[in-house]
C-alpha cells in the first residue's frame, strides 16, 4: 500500500479528488485482504482443526488471553 502514491502522476493530480480515490482504493485493498485471512483461517481451523498436532498452539495461546 506504500508504493500507491508513486503511481500517481504530477501532471494529472486533482488535489483531495486524487487522494480520496487512493484512500479509498486502500480501504478496499486491506478489507479484501483482511476478508481473505478471515476466510482461510476459517477453513483451515475446520480442515485442520481435527488433528491433535494443531490443537496444542490453539489451546496454550487462551492461556495469556
Amino acid at each position: 500500500m506504500a508504493f500507491l502514491p508513486l503511481f500517481i502522476d504530477p501532471n494529472q493530480h486533482q488535489g483531495v479528488v486524487t487522494f480520496a480515490l487512493l484512500a479509498a482504493t486502500v480501504s478496499c485493498l486491506t478489507f479484501l485482504y483482511g476478508l481473505i485471512v478471515i476466510f482461510l483461517t476459517h477453513f483451515a481451523r475446520r480442515k485442520l482443526g481435527r488433528m491433535n498436532g494443531l490443537q496444542w498452539p490453539y489451546n496454550e495461546s487462551l492461556v495469556y488471553f
